[in-house]
């Protein structure tokens, strides 16, 4: 099996994981949104004023999100670090911006050594955007257009590879 298939594996099985507690948080919180967006659209309002209450409904959300995010991550790293084999550990999670959620996995000196010169990129990306793309999990990543980073990094916490999967590349 290839170090890219084996990567991509171990990186699906750790976003389930993510996803099962994001899914928690996520969803109550989507909700609450729904019902406060239902409320502000009831308001009889002109055309001008009723753009701007969409603005700040959307300005709303997208702090909402962040928040959300930041909060999940920061009880999501209790948890960490977590071995996800394959000479991996998930080492953390932070988000990145607005709507951009990353892992950190840490590689060891032989997993490092194998993924600078075999790593399958591709394979990664494509494992990647299938289990977004189908898995129920995933849901409050697609409702919410959040771009997922995996960074890999060496034991020094240098980057070795990034692999980003914006919105646009699961939907």
């Amino acid at each position: 099996m290839s170090i890219g298939r084996k990567i991509a594996m171990a990186v699906v099985a750790i976003c389930g994981l993510i996803v099962l507690f994001i899914n928690i948080v996520v969803m109550k919180k989507t909700d609450e949104d729904k019902k406060a967006r239902t409320t502000v659209n009831k308001v009889a309002v002109t055309d001008i004023d009723k753009k701007k209450n969409e603005a700040t409904t959307d300005e709303k959300k997208e702090d909402s999100v962040t928040r959300q995010m930041k909060a999940y991550s920061e009880k999501f790293n209790t948890y960490l670090p977590k071995d996800a084999g394959n000479g991996m550990i998930v080492k953390s999670t932070e988000v990145v911006g607005a709507r951009s959620f990353k892992f950190i996995y840490s590689l060891n000196a032989t997993a490092e050594k194998e993924y600078r010169k075999n790593f399958d990129e591709s394979a990664v990306m494509k494992a990647l955007v299938q289990q977004i793309k189908t898995d129920a999990m995933f849901r409050p990543f697609r409702t919410n257009d959040v771009t997922i980073i995996c960074s890999y990094v060496d034991s020094k916490g240098e980057v070795v590879k990034d692999i980003t999967v914006t919105p646009e590349d699961y939907k």
